[in-house]
């Protein structure tokens, strides 16, 4: 049952990711036709600034409260699961109203000072009250994931996706005659409308919840409330630092990679393309990772509530379960990217040649195994581990790029190697110590036949992709040859038992189990 949770949480997860990924992509085509590209600078301008204060308020809390629920639920201690939640909530309300005054008492100030224009205050000002309701929200999803119910956590994020682009639409519509301005308020209220929605949809799914909870069979001690939220804090601070990392990771590049670029001969607009290249193939590899970050917001409860029950074989097979859904996704994604990526990245955004994505590559695997790994050792309570990890990933990272983009033969693909380099430092700690906690060894064995099915989907790749050159032009081919390869892995993968009979089964249960819950959703 634990197992075909857990798939179910990821597939869940990852379909919603995938939807909210979509409609955040294709709503700026119609609203940038609306308010044209002063209306999209004012947006983009008050964007950021609730992405960190929204970042601040929440980042970590979900893992931290799926954690000490999914503990709690183990020990079948349910009255201290809603005490633990309740608090949980105020705590993150009064956070977020924090970041919500801060936000809107400064808008004038980041107007002024930060983004140098005054006209942009009254669009970070409507961005303001999401602040509050996000960090509601991420009290709520971590509750419910601590019970591995990933279906509210899913559908809130369409709900919030849905009502923010209808909102933001709307009311950019509706107020562009008074002005662009205006209409950048307009649009910039739909991320409030649409956490507002998020925050209405959750409330709702938590008291029918409620009611369908089992009476207490045992009831652990009752500590006093202040000991949870000093636990909280212990575990999602680590989480916290980790997340607001990745993006450093990022900024790395942004800080080093020009003046690097510059001493090997390019000139500043060259060095600034070059950039963007880089930028556009981190985008393509976050992709395949909405699969890894589903799955991992599943292994923190799961590994948590095995390790409160004290069953080791319990807690190796999930870590394994976890390990096999990652290896599924992962060695065909790098293969994938390794044969098409100079196509895949022309059919994305046009432009010259270039081999970038090619080169990032193997970043794609490692990156996906780190989070995998990290989710484990949350779970198991040693956050701070991967957070150690991480800094000495970007540490290599940053190292390798010092030494090698600089060089004229090596250029930008220094930076593509010190990214592979430092997330595959940052994997290989993670999963070093996954295995001294636990003596889980399955990662091999998961990685066999996937690997194998990702070798033989390759050499069909570069066979067809000879073949297609000489007979259709690109991209249009690519996009075909993107369809038939990942028909052969998955082939290759059930023919090679890879993917067993019992797999097969709770797949189909996953999307009958996840059809019916719409319906129920719908009635």
């Amino acid at each position: 049952m634990a197992r075909a949770q857990l798939l179910r949480g990821a597939a869940f997860l990852t379909v919603a990711g995938i939807l909210v990924k979509l409609l955040g992509a294709a709503y700026r085509i119609p609203l940038s036709r609306l308010i044209g590209e002063e209306g999209i600078g004012l947006y983009q301008m008050a964007y950021p600034i609730y992405l960190v204060f929204s970042s601040l308020a929440t980042a970590g809390i979900p893992l931290a409260i799926s954690k000490l629920v999914a503990e709690g639920v183990a020990r079948r201690d349910y009255y201290g699961v809603q005490r633990l939640f309740r608090g949980s909530l105020v705590l993150m309300a009064g956070f977020g109203l924090a970041g919500t005054v801060v936000m809107a008492g400064g808008a004038s100030w980041f107007a002024r000072h930060l983004v140098a224009n005054p006209r942009a205050c009254p669009v970070i000002l409507a961005m303001s009250p999401a602040v509050v309701l996000m960090a509601v929200m991420s009290a709520f999803r971590g509750y419910f994931q601590g019970w591995q119910e990933m279906r509210p956590s899913g559908l809130s994020q369409l709900y919030e996706q849905v009502v923010r682009v209808v909102v933001l639409l709307f009311l950019a519509i509706l107020l562009l005659p008074h002005g662009v301005e205006w209409a950048a308020v307009g649009a910039a209220f739909g991320a409030t409308a649409g956490a507002l929605a998020g925050v209405a949809y959750l409330y709702r799914s938590y008291r029918r919840f409620q009611a369908g909870l089992p009476l207490p069979a045992v009831t652990a001690r009752r500590g006093p409330l202040v000991s949870w939220q000093r636990r909280l804090f212990r575990l999602a601070l680590p989480i916290a630092t980790a997340s607001i990392l990745m993006p450093l990771m990022q900024a790395v590049d942004s800080v080093l990679v020009p003046g690097k670029l510059q001493q090997a001969g390019y000139s500043v607009s060259r060095a600034t393309t070059a950039l963007g290249q880089l930028g556009n193939a981190w985008a393509v590899m976050y992709l395949p990772l909405i699969v890894t970050t589903s799955l991992a917001a599943g292994l923190v409860p799961a590994v948590a509530e095995a390790l409160a029950k004290k069953d080791l074989n319990q807690l190796r097979g999930r870590i394994c379960e976890g390990y096999r859904v990652a290896a599924w996704v992962l060695p065909p994604a790098m293969m994938g990217l390794l044969i098409l990526g100079q196509g895949i990245y022309r059919l994305l955004y046009g432009g010259g040649p270039t081999r970038i994505l090619v080169a990032m590559a193997p970043g794609v695997f490692f990156l996906g195994w780190q989070q995998v790994t990290a989710a484990i050792l949350q779970g198991l309570g040693r956050p701070g581990l991967p957070l150690r990890h991480f800094g000495v990933g970007c540490l290599v990272k940053a190292m390798i790029t010092w030494f090698l983009v600089g060089r004229p033969r090596v250029g930008i693909y220094g930076a593509a190697l010190a990214t592979v380099v430092g997330s595959a430092v940052t994997a290989s700690l993670n999963l070093l110590y996954v295995y001294g906690l636990t003596g889980a060894t399955g990662w091999w064995r998961s990685l066999a036949v996937p690997a194998f099915a990702a070798v033989v989907m390759g050499g069909a790749g570069l066979l067809l992709l000879e073949k297609t050159r000489t007979v259709t032009s690109l991209p249009l081919g690519e996009l075909g040859l993107i369809i038939i390869l990942g028909g052969i892995y998955i082939l290759v993968l059930l023919a090679l038992g890879g993917i067993t009979a019992r797999d097969r089964e709770e797949i189909r249960r996953i999307f009958q189990g996840n059809a019916v819950n719409l319906e129920e959703e719908k009635s």
